[in-house]
């Protein structure tokens, strides 16, 4: 309440008989009361939205945190299965080229032997013509 509101009713109580100064406070009294409890209810309110909202928070935070785990999971598995993959075509890699070294001494061998029969082949001819 105002100074003037105050002040007029201090004037007024001076004036009047005792029981109009306490119909005013009982007035403002039961008005605060009813303000109070409007704020109560208000801030009880606004208490249990909070914390719905922080318990929704921590929901979510650690939601996010178990995805993030996932997440770093599946990329650390994805790395081990890139690092067998790369292991695996060097591998590949390597067996290939046995594999064509492997053709090489084989084409090699072959040729070799083809040439050993030539030569087999042509001494036996020589001998027959000797010794015929």
């Amino acid at each position: 309440y105002s100074a003037s509101q105050l002040s007029a009713f201090s004037l007024e109580h001076e004036l009047s008989p005792p029981d109009k100064p306490l119909d005013f406070f009982s007035s403002m009294l039961s008005s605060l009361n009813k303000n109070k409890a409007a704020l109560i209810e208000h801030t009880d309110l606004a208490l249990q939205r909070r914390s719905s909202a922080y318990e929704a928070f921590k929901s979510v935070e650690s939601k996010s945190r178990t995805l993030e785990e996932k997440t770093q999971a599946v990329l650390e598995e994805i790395d081990v299965i890139s690092k067998g993959m790369s292991v695996s075509l060097e591998r590949l890699d390597f067996v290939e080229k046995g594999v064509e070294k492997a053709k090489v001494e084989r084409d090699n061998a072959k040729s070799r032997l083809d040439k050993a029969l030539n030569l087999k082949r042509k001494r036996e001819e020589t001998i027959l013509a000797e010794a015929d």
